[in-house]
């Protein structure tokens, strides 16, 4: 499709579905065009509050969706509803998304300004994904955004009275880590990985590995990089993570759970695994409410976190990824919107700041081995991989803190640092 053709769908979209007149969009038109336009322009003003609305029509939508499974017997929505929410959203992605492909799956938390993201299709975008309105954004197929990511300036381009926008291309198969920022007018090619918390100023060739603040990359993924099916982890599980599992799923423990708690490869698609990772959905989504009760609260915290010792508090906005795979010791305080997933084992006596993020789930560093594919043996499959996080006893992880992969964590971490291994990146 031609810039051309891209930006007359665009403005087709804000005129057919928003009510604005094709003589009012002469600004946006500009700025679809990538030109200088005058940002104190009223419809411009008016697409902003648009755009806002529209976004926070699709959260309603999903939060709605989880209020229904939250009232099924086994969290699980019939086909019928199931389709009809799966339609709702559908139709709004393409409301704020003019320009897309098949979009595979997006989560609660999108903010976006309608017309300047182009999703070529078949991407995964998680939970609380930020395009900011500074930055045109060209996405190709097949990519993955894990959550709290945030895509785009922090301010417009001016010249004057007049603004211009920055624009941020990301190549096919990529996979973007959580707590991720991307800034600048900048090229990140296909098949590359940007690991967690990385801040990313500057373009990225393709099949890179880029870590850090800033972002650089630190080699090329190659073959090498293959999922190693026989390695495995061990952090001491014992019986209480597999009653809670057994609770949901009956007596025998799926092999795709004991691959996840065994740090082996497994496929995200297996149904049973699937279910249980719904269950967590659901849970979090019930104890995140204000109508929930402190007894309610209390069982959930007591199933999403089976192995915790004495005095847990935990603020709300938690995510957890998957029931049964965190241990925690006594005298733990969890903050507001801290995102938890792997093998977490926590010691005593730790304080985790508010939004920080403390994720030990990924995919393979091989842009084909973590795309969605399809087998008359497995059906659709995509293979994972649990690794493990450890915080040691008497810590403080600060706000906004993120701990990544791999890491034995055993000092404290500061607000807004970014902890790898045994390193704090600030």
């Amino acid at each position: 499709m031609t810039d051309k053709r891209k930006i007359d769908k665009k403005i087709k979209n804000l005129i057919k579905h928003f009510g604005f007149k094709n003589q009012d969009l002469i600004e946006i038109k500009k700025m679809y065009s990538g030109e200088f336009f005058d940002s104190n322009d009223s419809a411009y003003l008016r697409l902003l509050q648009c755009s806002k609305n529209i976004c926070n029509k699709y959260n309603l939508v999903l939060k709605e969706e989880m209020l229904q499974k939250s009232k099924c017997k086994n969290l699980k929505l019939n086909l019928f509803r199931f389709l009809n929410f799966y339609f709702k959203k559908s139709r709004i992605l393409k409301l704020i998304f003019p320009i897309h492909g098949f979009i595979l799956y997006a989560e609660e938390g999108i903010n976006a300004i309608i017309g300047l993201v182009d999703l070529k299709g078949y991407g995964f975008i998680n939970k609380n994904i930020t395009f900011t309105p500074y930055s045109l954004v060209d996405i190709k197929k097949s990519n993955i955004f894990a959550f709290n990511i945030v895509i785009g300036e922090d301010a417009l381009q001016n010249n004057g009275k007049l603004s211009k926008l920055s624009k941020i291309s990301i190549d096919k198969n990529c996979w973007i880590g959580a707590g991720t920022k991307i800034y600048g007018n900048i090229d990140i090619g296909k098949n590359c990985v940007i690991g967690i918390g990385a801040i990313v100023k500057d373009s990225i060739p393709p099949y890179s590995l880029a870590v850090g603040r800033p972002c650089k990359v630190i080699r090329t993924i190659t073959d090498k990089d293959k999922f190693d099916f026989s390695k495995k982890i061990n952090i001491d599980y014992n019986d209480k993570q597999f009653d809670i599992i057994r609770k949901f799923s009956g007596k025998k423990i799926p092999k795709a759970f004991k691959d996840v708690i065994n740090g082996v490869p497994f496929n995200s698609m297996n149904k049973k695994l699937a279910y249980l990772i719904d269950i967590t959905r659901a849970l979090c989504f019930e104890y995140n409410l204000d109508t929930t009760s402190i007894v309610r609260k209390q069982e959930i915290l007591d199933t999403l976190f089976v192995d915790h010792g004495k005095n847990l508090i935990v603020g709300n906005g938690i995510y957890v990824d998957l029931l049964g795979t965190i241990k925690l010791g006594d005298n733990i305080t969890i903050g507001e919107n801290v995102f938890i997933g792997g093998n977490i084992k926590i010691g005593s006596n730790v304080k985790i700041g508010d939004n920080s993020i403390l994720f030990s789930s990924g995919h393979s560093l091989i842009s084909k081995e973590r795309i969605m594919n399809w087998s008359i043996k497995q059906g659709f499959y995509e293979y994972t991989q649990y690794q493990h996080i450890i915080v040691e006893s008497n810590l403080i992880i600060g706000k906004n803190a993120i701990v990544a992969p791999k890491s034995i964590a055993n000092c404290d971490i500061p607000e807004n640092a970014l902890y790898v291994k045994n390193k704090i990146i600030n």
